[in-house]
């Protein structure tokens, strides 16, 4: 159980992307903000994804945070 969740953590964005269907624009919009892996979400508020120069659609946002929980993670509080 420790490794698997070691690992997600490692897992680029690209391929969560694919798991969840985010546009490409959406990953840019990431890669720009430094998120390369799924750990940097972690260290994400939700907040912070929402807002500035490269806020992501909410439904992303969303589809993002379904996807961290899937995986015993979460947005930074």
């Amino acid at each position: 159980k420790e490794v698997f969740e070691e690992n997600i953590l490692n897992k680029p964005i690209e391929e969560m992307a694919v798991e969840i269907g985010l546009p490409r624009g959406q990953v840019e919009k990431l890669k720009k903000l430094q998120i390369e892996t799924v750990e940097h979400l972690t260290r994400m508020k939700r907040e912070d994804l929402l807002t500035g120069n490269y806020k992501l659609s909410k439904k992303y946002v969303d589809k993002i945070e379904d996807f961290l929980i899937s995986h015993n993670l979460r947005y930074k509080e």
